[in-house]
């Protein structure tokens, strides 16, 4: 296992540092406890009192510095040159567990699962012998399936049979026996660094102060038994973290592979396998706890691998208090959002509680969006009112209330909503539209330079928007939802898509819409008013610097077809 890294070489200096010192390892016992680890013959040493290890989620770390000379790993060939296997002693001498300690150019601490009720009275190396590593510390810590390598030490627990961590790429080989959940209930936490290709023009934004404006660019494989998933990433340059379900693999991976894309440079620090599970308690499938996702996961999910068959309900990794319900179909969406939709937006109705008869005949949305507030607002409403709730809309509740939405504790949040009656090009486009709504009422410095963009709109521009909104009955007077709706539809689509979608695609619906402006509308926007691209470049700034992103790019990566 190569770990060459030229920022490890900080790590490597400092230990270098102390290497003339003398250190008598400590055994913490992850209660708060510590004794010294007393040598008891060649590579062996013992505890002066067992360690009890009473919970099953409990191991034991080694952490150590290879020994002077040691054979150098090889990235190609995977762990080679071992020092010795690790052995975890009872207080009879018999092994509790053993694993091999890799070679690796920078400190490790190697983690062993332990059975719980057994009893730690020490550890052995063997074979012992001139390569035995410098230890630095043992103990009993959290088991974990993967990896982390922070500030010079490489923490490689359970799961994780070879680690290539190379300049700018990663491969892991996995050991797909270790997954917790079984084979259909698991998730990767992958976090890692990414870089984009850097330029003159980028270094001189830099020494002024700027962030470069090129977008980075990486590819994650994933295969196991000659099934193969590739995702190709496109993003902002910084820290990312992505999470990977089995309905966005298909399969539990045996290597994982992270390599950057068009002069973009990655770096992974993290890894780990970690169980997906109904809240304990609940209805199998209850699907109350959202699972974490970005918004490409929330569209490439495998509906036949959903918690419920009617809906799959996540959050937004970035943004966790966004959780986002995707169903099975329009039908199921109208039962939970569609009384809401009127309740909320719809001109007419705004503050009303209605029933299912009298808008069964009337549209809702395909795509939904409401703050913490309005859901606040609408049960309230519905309790003071004792108006009877469909199935759906207390289940929402419940689901709300369960993640902080609703109720005395509440800290603010949004649900968002997408079904799969909508075709993938229109799923994509939705989410968007909808996960600006989310950054609208999650970021308060971003949604107030939202409203100040729209009071300070020409008439003309004004003119423009009340049409386009009352086209989409929307209530244009309320200028907390028109600030929202302008910055949702101005950011759906990147810069370049404006004119396509405001100056042809939408003049055409409006003009036949509202036929006595017809003659205005194609006048207005034929010379090249609306003013969608000077709102666009004003709000993007502050967009980037609020939420990561730009606009038209919430989906960041997507599946590679080969």
């Amino acid at each position: 296992m190569r770990l060459s890294h030229s920022w490890f070489l900080l790590a490597a200096l400092v230990l270098a540092s102390c290497a003339g010192r003398e250190r008598r390892p400590e055994f913490l016992d992850g209660e708060g406890g510590a004794q010294r680890v007393r040598p008891a013959g060649e590579g062996r040493y013992a505890l002066k009192r067992a360690v009890p290890i009473g919970a099953a989620d409990r191991a034991f770390y080694l952490r150590y510095r290879p020994a002077s000379g040691a054979p150098e790993a090889s990235g190609a060939q995977g762990v080679a040159g071992e020092t010795a296997e690790l052995r975890v002693l009872d207080p009879a001498g018999g092994v509790l567990a053993r694993r091999a300690l890799p070679v690796a150019d920078l400190e490790v601490s190697l983690l062993v699962p332990l059975p719980r009720g057994s009893l730690v009275a020490g550890f052995a190396l063997e074979p012992a012998g001139a390569q035995v590593p410098a230890i630095r510390e043992a103990g009993i810590t959290r088991a974990f399936a993967g990896f982390e390598l922070a500030g010079g030490l490489l923490r490689l627990g359970t799961g994780i049979r070879r680690l290539n961590l190379e300049p700018g790429s990663t491969e892991l080989i996995l050991d797909t026996g270790s997954f917790a959940g079984g084979e259909e209930r698991w998730r990767i936490e992958l976090e890692y660094e990414l870089a984009g290709p850097v330029d003159w023009a980028d270094l001189r934004r830099l020494e002024a102060g700027l962030e470069p404006v090129r977008r980075a660019c990486a590819r994650l494989e994933a295969d196991a038994g000659g099934q193969r998933t590739a995702f190709a990433q496109d993003t902002l340059p910084g820290a990312q973290r992505l999470f990977l379900y089995p309905g966005t693999i298909g399969f539990a991976p045996a290597r994982l592979s992270l390599r950057p894309l068009e002069g973009s440079f990655t770096s992974m620090r993290r890894l780990e396998v970690l169980p997906y599970l109904a809240r304990p308690g609940e209805p199998a499938g209850a699907a109350l706890d959202p699972l974490p996702a970005d918004p490409a996961t929330v569209l490439h999910y495998e509906p036949r691998l959903w918690r419920r068959p009617d809906y799959e309900l996540f959050a937004w990794e970035r943004f966790p208090g966004v959780l986002i319900l995707d169903t099975a179909d329009y039908a199921v969406q109208d039962r939970y959002f569609k009384r809401l939709a009127f309740f909320v937006e719809k001109r007419g109705y705004r503050g009303r509680l209605v029933s299912e008869q009298e808008v069964g005949g009337l549209h809702g949305y395909n795509a939904h969006d409401y703050s913490a507030e309005d859901l606040a607002r609408f049960f309230q409403a519905a309790d003071a009112q004792g108006f009877a709730l469909n199935r759906e809309e207390e289940q929402l509740r419940s689901i709300l209330t369960a993640n902080g939405i609703l109720g005395r504790e509440a800290a603010g949040g949004a649900v968002l909503s997408i079904s799969r009656g909508s075709g993938d090009g229109l799923r994509t486009l939705l989410l968007t539209h909808e996960a600006f709504h989310g950054l609208y009422f999650s970021l308060p410095r971003y949604r107030q330079a939202c409203e100040v963009a729209w009071r300070e709109l020409g008439e003309p521009e004004r003119r423009f928007w009340r049409l386009f909104l009352d086209w989409g009955s929307y209530d244009f007077t309320d200028d907390y939802l028109a600030a929202n709706e302008m910055q949702a539809y101005l950011f759906q689509q990147p810069r370049a898509g404006l004119d396509f979608y405001f100056r042809r695609l939408s003049s055409g619906r409006l003009a036949r819409a509202f036929p006595g402006e017809a003659a205005w509308l194609r006048g207005f926007l034929s010379a090249g008013g609306g003013g969608f691209e000077r709102a666009f470049d004003r709000l993007a700034p502050v967009l980037r610097g609020e939420a990561r992103l730009e606009g038209g790019w919430v989906v960041e990566w997507k599946k590679v077809e080969e």
